[in-house]
């Protein structure tokens, strides 16, 4: 659910990057979601579209998506959901790049097998 504080920030666009690790099985055909907390404050809970090529073994996805200024990026929390057996996901890296001047960016290297949990990474 949307906060009427949140309806009534301004939104800026951004850019999010998926990589999935290049290790046997590592992608998933899971929904997958992703939100971003910074000093400011945190995004929404933002669904990744995931068509039939995406979060495949050793594939960049990218992602625009329309945020409030959260100031100084501290982490990432991404999940998906376990619907069907083998929903497993290896996931090696997300960027979150704000694309309005003077913008930040959260390089969150990871090295993890997304099961049934939410992952928070700093």
């Amino acid at each position: 659910m949307v906060s009427r504080r949140q309806r009534k920030q301004k939104k800026y666009p951004w850019s999010l990057w998926i990589l999935t690790s290049d290790v046997k099985g590592a992608g998933t055909d899971a929904q997958v979601f992703l939100q971003i907390y910074g000093e400011k404050g945190k995004s929404d809970e933002i669904r990744l579209e995931n068509n039939s090529d995406s979060f495949e073994q050793a594939q960049l996805d990218k992602f625009m998506v329309e945020m409030p200024d959260m100031g100084k990026l501290r982490k990432v929390r991404i999940w998906h959901e376990k619907r069907h057996p083998f929903a497993g996901w290896h996931l090696a890296k997300v960027r979150a790049i704000a694309l309005s001047a003077g913008g930040s960016c959260l390089p969150v290297l990871c090295s993890l097998l997304a099961l049934n949990t939410k992952l928070d990474m700093e």
